[in-house]
This record gives structure tokens, sequence and C-alpha cells, in this order.
């Protein structure tokens, strides 16, 4: 999994992928990058109504985040939940609509749940790869991917760094016609 900050930054400018995410519905658990110090801890009284507290780690734990880079940065999110999915919440409800758990907690006491739109989603590879399948099969998925691999200083998928590297610009060129020119993605000619 590349969780390199050129990926990240790759990651967060493709906005069209990052539209698509769905946090916590994929087989293993989905990968994000964020760079919030705050998240909410989700409590259940005892009428079952949810609430949110929020918590910077700039206060609570500033030393685990001195060797973090002074951001949350990667987490793995397990599940995601809609506003309307919850069976009773608070006014301290985090987000808009959708917040998503971090780091997979066991028990309701000790989950950390984050807004989606403070998170960048990256993608695993197989992930990036069903975002096209369902388009083409499989046969013009690897002849594309052959020619698209392919470099005119012979350097083949190396230019993309990573596997991941080269799905996501495979599909941000494929389903959305751009290109990453150094710093983003760029429409490509019709």
């Amino acid at each position: 999994m590349d969780t390199s900050k050129e990926n990240i930054k790759k990651c967060e400018r493709a906005t069209e992928i990052q539209k698509e995410w769905v946090p916590g519905m994929g087989r293993v658990a989905d990968m994000a990058y964020t760079s919030s110090t705050v998240v909410f801890l989700r409590t259940i009284n005892k009428e079952y109504i949810s609430h949110y507290k929020e918590m910077d780690y700039k206060k609570e734990n500033p030393s685990w985040l001195a060797m973090h880079e002074d951001v949350l940065g990667l987490i793995t999110i397990g599940y995601s939940a809609h506003k309307i999915n919850h069976a009773a919440i608070d006014s301290s409800y985090p987000a808009l609509d959708i917040v998503v758990e971090i780091n997979n907690a066991h028990l309701v006491t000790q989950e950390q749940w984050l807004p989606k739109e403070w998170c960048v989603w990256l993608p695993h590879q197989d992930q990036l790869q069903e975002m096209v399948f369902k388009d083409v099969g499989l046969q013009s998925i690897c002849s594309a991917i052959e020619q698209f691999s392919k470099s005119e200083d012979g350097a083949g998928i190396t230019i993309f760094g990573t596997m991941e590297q080269l799905w996501l610009a495979f599909v941000m060129e494929k389903k959305y016609n751009k290109t990453w020119n150094g710093e983003e993605w760029k429409l490509g000619p019709e």
C-alpha cells in the first residue's frame, strides 16, 4: 500500500475518485490520511443516544502527536455511518452527513470518529481496478495497462513509482480524461 506523500497528494487532488468513496464498505479496511489533530469520541447513553465529544491530540496527547509530524496522519477506517443510520443522536454530531470510525475500536467507549471531509482516501489497487473493470473487459484492461505503462524513455511503470500510482493514473485517464502534471490532474485533449 502506497502511503507516500506523493501518492497522498495525487489522491487528494483526484477529486472525482474522492467523491466515489464510501468509507468502510470494502472487504478490507480503507486507508486514509488526515491532517487533523481532532477526533470525536462517541458515547451512547442509557437511552441509546449517541453523543460525540471533541478530543484534540494537541491537548490530550501532545507527545504522541509530536512523533507523528503534528497530525493524525495515516488512519485505517473500518466503519462509517450516515446521520440517518444512528438510532438517535444529539446536537454534537460532528458532520453534515457521514463520519468515519478510525482504527477499528472494539468497544463503543474506544471509538474515534472523523468527518469524511477531513480525510483523503488512499484507494487500494483492487478498489482502483474495480472502478474500470465494470466498464470494460479484463482483456481490454490488460492491453490498455500494457500500453499505458510504456513510456517514451523505456522506463515503463517505474515512472509511476508504485502500482497504486499506476492504477490511479490509469483510472484518472480512462474515466476522467485527466493526466498528472506533477501538481494536479489536468484535463487531456478530447
